[in-house]
């Protein structure tokens, strides 16, 4: 309950912030106010109609900015981490979110993760939390992955 409290205040935040800047504009007669708002909204969750490319996805790294691992909201995004394995010493690493990198390319915001093997730089790993009961069975470069339990 306190998880969902934190998103909603964020995502509220968000937009109250965002939403002075987007409603200006250089020619009064373009845009209306619906257009400013949805545009907020566009930001904070995706566009609806957004079609990704693919191919342009699958020429990047899985895990990159350029092709984040897709996951069902935050829950998933520390299933997925927490089924990593580190090819180095197999155990698991250690993560911790970093924030927030803008819109992805399948248009929806995504989240930073500095992902931590012993003895072993860490790596940033980027994830794109909204993707509805999609779970990723590919591991990242530098890890093994645990099958999934379901």
């Amino acid at each position: 309950m306190q998880n969902l409290r934190i998103i909603t205040g964020t995502v509220l935040s968000l937009f109250f912030l965002m939403a002075p800047a987007l409603a200006q504009n250089s020619n009064p007669d373009e845009k209306n106010e619906t257009e400013s708002s949805s545009g907020a909204l566009e930001l904070l969750f995706g566009k609806s109609d957004f079609e990704p490319d693919l191919e342009e996805i699958a020429k990047h790294t899985l895990g990159s900015m350029g092709n984040p691992v897709r996951a069902d909201m935050p829950a998933g995004e520390r299933t997925y981490l927490n089924r990593l394995i580190c090819i180095n010493d197999n155990r698991k690493p250690s993560f911790e979110r970093i924030g927030s990198f803008g819109m992805g390319p399948y248009g929806h915001i995504i989240d930073g993760y500095d992902v931590k093997c012993k003895s072993v730089k860490s790596v940033t790993i980027y994830m794109d939390m909204y993707h509805p009961g999609f779970i990723e069975e590919r591991t990242v470069p530098g890890f093994f992955i645990k099958p999934n339990a379901n």
